[in-house]
C-alpha cells in the first residue's frame, strides 16, 4: 500500500510539473504571438511612410510650402528622413 501511495504521489508530481512547463510554453507561445502582430504592424507603418516619402519626391518639384505650413513640414521631413534611413527589414 505504501509503495502505491509513494507511485501516486510521484506521478502526481510529474504530472504537475508538466502541467507548469506546458502553461509556460502556451504563455511564451502568447507573447511571440503578440510581439509577432507588433512587428507586422510596424512593417505596415514602415511602407506607409515609405510610400508617403515617394509620394512627397514626386510632388516636390511642383509643390510651393506657404510659411504657415513650414513648421509643420519641417516636423513631417524630420521623421521621414530619420525612418527612410530603416533598413527593409
Amino acid at each position: 500500500m505504501d509503495f502505491e501511495n509513494y507511485s501516486l504521489r510521484r506521478q502526481n508530481t510529474n504530472l504537475q510539473y508538466e502541467l507548469t512547463l506546458t502553461r509556460k510554453i502556451l504563455n511564451m507561445q502568447l507573447e511571440i504571438d503578440s510581439l509577432r502582430e507588433e512587428v507586422n504592424e510596424l512593417r505596415d507603418e514602415n511602407t506607409r511612410l515609405k510610400n508617403a516619402i515617394n509620394y512627397q519626391e514626386t510632388g516636390k518639384q511642383n509643390k510651393i510650402v506657404s510659411s504657415s505650413e513650414m513648421p509643420y513640414s519641417n516636423a513631417k521631413r524630420f521623421i521621414i528622413d530619420y525612418v527612410s534611413l530603416w533598413s527593409e527589414d
